[in-house]
């Protein structure tokens, strides 16, 4: 067999045990609790209802006059002629960042309120 195996039995066999145990002992701490409530300092809730009130529904409310449609339709907007002509044949001369990553242990269990 297996270490992990054995390991699996021994530690079930253990487990059966342990769970009978605790069963037990909390079967004892609910029967062995007290059984007499203090009813003596009880406090009163305040009572809130609503007092009764009639709604008022308005059914003839008034609906707002239909806006007219605009007689004339605005202007059509002139778009503005833009030169599409590009040149994409340029050399890429923007600068090349050189990052020197250095990572070493002496800060890793520091923080910011250490």
């Amino acid at each position: 067999m297996s270490r992990n195996l054995i390991r699996l039995i021994i530690g079930g066999l253990l487990a059966i045990p342990v769970a009978g145990g605790l069963f037990f002992i909390m079967q004892y701490l609910i029967l062995s609790a007290d059984i007499k409530l203090d009813d003596s300092k009880q406090r009163k809730l305040a009572d809130i209802h609503m007092p009764e009130r009639e709604i008022e529904t308005n059914v003839n409310e008034q609906k707002p006059d239909k806006v007219d449609d605009p007689e004339e339709p605005p202007p059509d907007l002139v778009t503005p002629d833009v030169a599409m002509d590009m040149d994409v044949e340029i050399i890429n001369i923007a600068p090349q960042a050189a990052i020197d990553v250095s990572i070493n242990a002496t800060g890793m269990s520091t923080g910011d309120g250490e």
